[in-house]
């Protein structure tokens, strides 16, 4: 059971993979926080694998790379009114 509230995988043959855990789900807000989060890490992935350099920049560190999708995410929850 996946103990997060998700997780994107990459993969170089197809788009990668998404799981949503149960922590995700309890409620609405939660849940699409959690949906664009892992999905900003897929977009990110995919430009990498097409040559940008700034995703390059962003992704060659985790700990970056995750300040930088919860930074992209709180701006999209808050301009559509989630937060």
């Amino acid at each position: 059971m996946l103990k997060d509230y998700g997780r994107a995988t990459l993969s170089f043959s197809n788009p990668g993979r998404t799981t949503i855990g149960k922590r995700s789900l309890i409620n609405t807000n939660e849940m699409i926080d959690t949906i664009v989060h892992e999905e900003l890490h897929h977009r990110l992935w995919q430009r990498f694998l097409r040559g940008s350099k700034r995703a390059e920049s962003i992704i060659d560190d985790i700990d970056y790379e995750e300040l930088y999708v919860e930074e992209v995410v709180n701006r999209y929850m808050r301009m559509r009114g989630f937060r």
